[in-house]
């Protein structure tokens, strides 16, 4: 699939969520989130999403995300999602505590986990697009096997464990936007090490050590006139 590794944690106000009484707040979910993981900086504000994003750079860990998206996620009522993705991708969901669905596809294993009832928007972001996605029963069963698990895969629209197929592409993207998640590409509401440096950022770093390179320059020159001064005299 060649996308760069993204490891996120997302937390998420249910959609039946009420607005009023014991209902969690966006502000719980963010006082959350800094409770449970030291280091954790704020990227810039946004409003009017239903999700909070954290960004773990390369240093995520998919069992210690998948555990604290199902801890974070029944302590405070709310729904959470555990997202990676590499060459493959593995995407667990959760609401109030409870695993709704767990995906994992892996290049050479192909679907190694596919629990939980499928979800409406997966035909579109697996299967939509794909060479086998609209061929009859008899012409999978001849390309496939009808014994296969990418045969009962086809032919129910599900992802079935221990199928090759469908291969999926854009996953991070699809995913996302069905689940009107922050797209892998925007800032995260927070993040966990040390700050990407911006373009500005990398100019700033880049003009100070040009007048460094000058100063030292002017004062070798300096130093030189000063010498032949003393020199002459």
């Amino acid at each position: 699939m060649g996308v760069e590794y993204s490891c996120r944690l997302y937390l998420g106000l249910r959609a039946d969520s009420p607005r009023s009484g014991d209902a969690p707040t966006r502000a719980d979910l963010a006082t959350a989130l800094r409770s449970r993981f030291s280091g954790l900086r704020a990227g810039p504000a946004r409003t009017g999403v239903r999700w909070y994003g954290v960004d773990f750079g390369d240093e995520g860990d998919w069992r210690t995300l998948e555990r604290t998206a199902s801890e974070l996620s029944s302590e405070l009522d709310c729904d959470a999602v555990a997202l990676e993705l590499a060459e493959g991708f593995d995407m667990a969901l959760f609401s109030r505590g409870e695993r709704v669905r767990h995906v994992a596809f892996d290049p050479g294993d192909g679907w190694v986990r596919a629990s939980g009832e499928p979800l409406p928007w997966e035909w579109e972001a697996f299967f939509a697009g794909d060479d086998l996605a609209n061929a009859d029963e008899d012409a999978l069963a001849h390309e496939l096997g009808a014994a296969s698990p990418a045969f009962r895969a086809y032919t129910t629209g599900a992802l079935v464990e221990g199928s090759m197929h469908p291969t999926p592409s854009r996953v991070g993207a699809k995913v996302t936007e069905a689940l009107a998640l922050p797209a892998p590409r925007e800032t995260a509401d927070f993040r966990i090490g040390p700050p990407k440096s911006s373009a500005a950022e990398l100019l700033k770093v880049v003009g100070i050590g040009l007048g460094v390179i000058a100063l030292v320059a002017l004062a070798g020159i300096l130093l030189g006139l000063l010498v032949d001064a003393v020199v002459g005299l």
